[in-house]
């Protein structure tokens, strides 16, 4: 008799580990997040993102905020919003006031201060990929000064709560930018890097984790944009080159406890953990 019970005893302790191993095995995150913005000489910037999903849960849709205020520079915040279109898979959405689960290339919009909140109905049932594509005009985020043109936007917020494969953010300056120097600074990530073509920029980062936002700064030609920008009376070039050469030295020094660097107490505690 207390063969059996031992024996049920395994067989259920097998039967709740490959449950929680089945459940553990579920994902859901980004694939690709592609964005293909677009400076335009007013100060404008176009912007397209494509979202491809890999998911093999069960879902009913995603969402997208965008927050058009800079939170760390007020003067590179958006002053408008403009949403152009969305699709799913290529093929436009529609918009609509309330959503049903199980709904499909439908979607709700609405604006809640400087946050711009969009949920669409785009279900995943089993193991499949799907692409969300959006695309908007964001009024005013270039800054002219007397030496410098500059674009500091927050392309990536910490508001996404999964892990993010490649991202790929592709830029396009007016084209007079390529007469002068352009300078290009990104915040957020270790393991990017970034190319420069004529007046188009590319940077490309991989296994962006949650929550970790991306931004980027880009000085360029000063009369790249015109009048009808934001301009502002100062001389900012050497100072912001300065500022940003800066950032890179400190984030380059290793952080160090009595002598001990951080990825050497990381290493430790870990195998103490798994010791233990």
């Amino acid at each position: 008799m207390k063969k059996k019970y031992v024996f049920f005893t395994i067989f259920l302790l097998m039967f709740l580990i490959g449950i929680s191993n089945s459940k553990s095995l579920a994902s859901f995150y980004i694939k690709n997040f592609e964005i293909n913005s677009q400076v335009l000489s007013n100060g404008d910037m176009k912007v397209q993102e494509n979202i491809t999903y890999y998911s093999t849960e069960t879902k009913n849709g995603v969402t997208r905020q965008i927050n058009i205020k800079n939170s760390n520079n007020s003067k590179n915040s958006a002053e408008g919003f403009s949403l152009l279109n969305v699709k799913v898979n290529g093929i436009n959405a529609k918009k609509v006031l309330a959503g049903n689960l199980g709904d499909e290339g439908v979607y709700e919009y609405n604006v809640s201060g400087n946050t711009y909140n969009l949920k669409v109905y785009v279900p995943f049932r089993g193991t499949q990929t799907k692409t969300v594509t959006y695309e908007y005009l964001l009024k005013n985020v270039g800054v002219r000064y007397n030496d410098t043109s500059e674009i500091y936007w927050n392309f990536i917020g910490n508001e996404w709560d999964t892990k993010i494969s490649n991202l790929n953010i592709n830029i396009e300056l007016p084209e007079n930018s390529i007469k002068g120097t352009t300078y290009v600074f990104g915040h957020g990530s270790d393991n990017g890097t970034f190319t420069k073509n004529g007046n188009e920029i590319s940077l490309f980062v991989q296994n962006l984790p949650a929550y970790q936002p991306v931004d980027a700064r880009i000085l360029f030609s000063v009369n790249s944009l015109n009048n009808s920008t934001k301009t502002v009376n100062a001389s900012v070039l050497d100072k912001y080159i300065n500022q940003e050469e800066g950032l890179s030295i400190k984030q380059e020094e290793p952080i160090t406890v009595f002598g001990i660097t951080i990825e050497h107490i990381a290493i430790i505690l870990s195998i103490a953990i798994v010791l233990f």
